[in-house]
């Protein structure tokens, strides 16, 4: 057991989530919306090895250090706010916080692995810990607020790490930084106002547990996942996955279509516009990142040698087509700020990854649509 989990669930057995593969092409075709244009022949495999390494090194993990980094500046930013608390040093942790939350979207494409680490006991995965609306769909800031009020009236809670999925992560840090607990009022003078010591010791708890899980997911990806001496970067494009314990073994091009596909679906059955980073007013360019992100993927790095989109151009170039327009409509969609329209975007995109994405490259997956629930 790594020794940070280890810290971070002292007395649970961990283990990842295992992604089915036993669903069928009829019932992938079945899902999500129906686009313009398809690919009418399931296209042989097509060898994406090195637009797969290249979208792990070149964007996925980038975007995790962006996170772990992000996080640790936020810390420091909340620190320098209670050292000296106006409304200026208030504003800089503001912005780091949304600097994090933007950081957070730009992964979660890649939600797998070291992300998907659960506690055996409870079932919940460690990106939960981090982003609780993802798990279940329910908006926690009741409980979130109602936590704090528990503890400003009492004890603060001596170890964060510990403390249930649903009170931590970016909504405990937004509510934190953004609004006055006693009332909920956003004005920086009022929030800075009522900030106190005991406040401070609350906000510096949530920096702490969400550094601590952002570092092992970057470490998870990077250095040894599992105990195996190995990154999940390596198992991962070498194909050694296999011989962990309750890994699947899928390929990695069929793992990055199933996170990007769960992600998606989260995206449009989850009220996110209504849910997320509302306290912050920060929803729409979150919805920005997660997008971008997902077109970042299929178009490749800027150093990319090799990309999705290119692969698509030389066997399916319809399918290609139809992803970028339908990327396109909901990039107008979250510009005009149209609720309605991006989660019907969104469901089209959904519907690509299965079809069009997968298709049109010849990968092999199985979906989970169950996305936490």
């Amino acid at each position: 057991m790594p020794s940070l989990l280890k810290k971070l669930l002292p007395t649970r057995t961990l283990a990842s989530r295992s992604v089915s593969v036993l669903m069928s092409i009829a019932l992938l075709s079945a899902c999500g919306s129906e686009s313009s244009t398809s690919t009418t022949v399931y296209q042989p495999p097509v060898n994406t090895d090195q637009a797969v390494a290249d979208i792990i090194d070149l964007l996925t993990l980038p975007a995790i250090n962006d996170f772990a980094q992000h996080a640790l500046a936020l810390q420091t930013a909340s620190s320098e706010f209670c050292n000296n608390r106006t409304t200026g040093t208030l504003a800089l942790a503001q912005q780091q916080w949304k600097n994090t939350a933007a950081a957070w979207y730009r992964y979660l494409p890649y939600n797998m692995g070291p992300s998907q680490i659960a506690d055996d006991a409870v079932l919940i995965e460690v990106y939960a810990f981090i982003e609780a609306l993802r798990f279940r769909g329910n908006n926690e800031a009741s409980t979130v607020r109602n936590d704090i009020q528990r503890m400003l009236a009492g004890t603060v809670d001596s170890n964060f790490n510990n403390k249930n999925y649903n009170t931590l992560g970016l909504l405990a840090l937004e509510i934190s930084l953004f609004e006055r607990i006693s009332d909920g009022s956003t004005d920086s003078s009022d929030i800075v106002g009522a900030y106190t010591d005991k406040q401070c010791t609350i906000l510096s708890g949530y920096n702490n547990a969400m550094v601590n899980r952002a570092q092992f997911i970057q470490q998870q990806w990077r250095s040894d996942y599992q105990n195996s001496g190995h990154s999940y970067r390596d198992l991962l494009i070498n194909g050694g996955l296999s011989a962990l314990p309750l890994e699947d073994g899928a390929a990695a091009d069929a793992k990055l279509i199933t996170s990007s596909n769960e992600f998606m679906d989260y995206l449009h059955k989850r009220t996110l516009i209504n849910d997320a980073a509302i306290v912050s007013g920060h929803t729409w360019a979150l919805m920005n990142q997660a997008i971008t992100s997902l077109q970042n993927m299929i178009e490749g790095a800027p150093a990319a040698s090799e990309s999705f989109a290119d692969l698509l151009q030389q066997y399916a170039p319809n399918d290609l087509a139809t992803l970028r327009a339908n990327i396109t409509t909901a990039k107008a969609t979250i510009e005009e700020e149209n609720e309605t329209d991006f989660y019907a975007a969104v469901l089209s995109l959904d519907g690509n990854i299965k079809r069009e994405l997968k298709n049109g490259l010849g990968i092999s997956v199985g979906l989970n649509f169950s996305d936490g629930d």
